[in-house]
C-alpha cells in the first residue's frame, strides 16, 4: 500500500529498497503539478487483502469472525489464546503426518531404496519442476562419500541455505533437525555417532504451504563441512512427493507476529497515519488472493448485488 502526500518532501537514502511504482509516479505528479510530493512507503509483500483491513470492515464477513475473536481475546488473555493456538497446530501436524506418504513409508530410513524416484538439480524452486501450482510435502535425497578423516569429529556441519517454508532433515535415517521459515537459513551439526566412513544418505522432508518453495538458495550455500574441508550439495537429488497440499488439510493461521492475519496490518501500519492529512492513495496488491476471487471483489465493494 503506498500513501502519497503533497506539500511535503520526504528523502530516502535507500531508494533501492523502495518501492518503484510509488517513486516513479510520486516523480511524475511532482513533475506536473510542479510542487514537492511526499511518499509514504506502508507495504508487505506477499500479503492478502483481508491482513489491511479494519476489523470493524471485515466483521461484515462470516469467514473471518473467529479469527477476528482470537485476535481480541489475544490482547486480553495472551496465555490462553497462545495455548490454543498450539493445541490448533498440533492438531494440524498430526493430521499431515498422518496423509504424508514419506512418513508412513519411512523414505527416512537409510535402509529405504529412492533408485525410482525423480531427480532434481538443486538449488531451485521445487515448482519449476513440479509446476507452479504445486503446493504440499516433498522428500529429497542426496548420497555424501565421507572421507574417512571426518569419523569421529564433532563439528560435522551441514549448510542448505534457505527452505521454503519448512523442514525436517535426516542424515543416515535419523533426525538431525527441523527448521521453520522460508528466509531462514539452515544450519545443522551432524552428531558424529552418525558419520560413517565412505556413503552416508541425507534426507530432507520440505513442507511448501503456498507460493515457491524448495531448497532455492545459491549453490555456494549447500555444502557439508568438517574445520575448513568443505563438500558441495548443489546438483542432482533425487525426490518423491509424499502429499498434495489438496490432500492435506487447510493451514491453521497463528495471530502471533503473522503479517497476513486479519487486520494484523491495519492495525500495526495503517491505523497510526490516520491522524496525518494524505492527498491520495495507491494500492497494488492480490496475488495473495488470487484463489478467493470473489472475497477479493466484495472486500472493496460491499456485498453488492450489482457486481454480481
Amino acid at each position: 500500500m503506498l500513501i502519497l502526500h503533497p506539500g511535503i518532501l520526504v528523502l530516502r537514502l535507500q531508494l533501492k529498497i523502495f518501492s518503484a511504482v510509488a517513486y516513479f509516479y510520486a516523480r511524475e505528479l511532482s513533475r506536473k503539478l510542479n510542487i514537492p510530493i511526499g511518499v509514504i512507503d506502508v507495504t508487505w509483500g506477499g500479503t492478502p487483502v483481508e491482513a489491511w483491513t479494519s476489523g470493524n470492515s471485515l466483521s461484515y464477513f462470516p469467514e473471518f469472525k473467529d479469527k477476528l475473536e482470537i485476535a481480541c481475546n489475544y490482547g486480553k488473555n495472551t496465555e490462553s489464546t497462545l495455548a490454543f493456538e498450539k493445541k490448533v497446530r498440533d492438531s494440524w501436524v498430526s493430521q499431515c503426518e498422518a496423509r504424508d506418504q514419506g512418513l508412513i513409508n519411512t523414505w527416512y530410513s537409510s535402509q529405504y531404496d529412492t533408485s525410482s524416484w525423480s531427480v532434481m538439480l538443486i538449488p531451485q524452486y521445487m515448482e519449476k519442476t513440479l509446476g507452479d501450482n504445486f503446493n504440499g510435502i516433498v522428500w529429497f535425497r542426496k548420497d555424501i562419500n565421507i572421507p574417512g578423516s571426518w569419523v569421529g569429529k564433532d563439528n560435522v556441519a551441514l549448510e542448505l541455505g534457505p527452505i521454503d517454508d519448512e523442514d525436517i532433515c535426516y542424515f543416515n535415517g535419523v533426525e538431525i533437525g527441523r527448521t521453520s521459515g522460508y528466509n531462514v537459513d539452515r544450519h545443522y551439526i551432524i552428531p558424529k555417532k552418525l558419520v560413517k566412513a565412505g556413503i552416508n544418505n541425507l534426507t530432507i522432508r520440505v513442507y511448501d504451504s503456498g507460493g515457491e518453495g524448495g531448497i532455492y538458495g545459491k549453490a555456494e550455500q549447500i555444502y557439508i563441512a568438517q574445520g575448513s574441508k568443505k563438500m558441495g550439495l548443489n546438483g542432482d537429488w533425487r525426490y518423491c512427493v509424499g502429499a498434495n497440499q489438496k490432500c492435506l488439510p487447510a493451514t491453521p493461521v497463528p495471530v502471533l507476529n503473522n503479517p497476513s492475519y486479519p487486520s494484523s496490518l491495519y492495525n500495526a501500519m495503517i491505523h497510526p497515519l490516520i491522524p496525518f492529512a494524505f492527498q491520495g492513495v495507491i494500492w497494488y496488491q492480490g496475488e495473495a488472493n488470487e484463489n478467493r476471487g470473489y472475497q477479493y471483489r466484495v472486500s472493496f465493494f460491499g456485498n453488492d448485488q450489482r457486481l454480481a
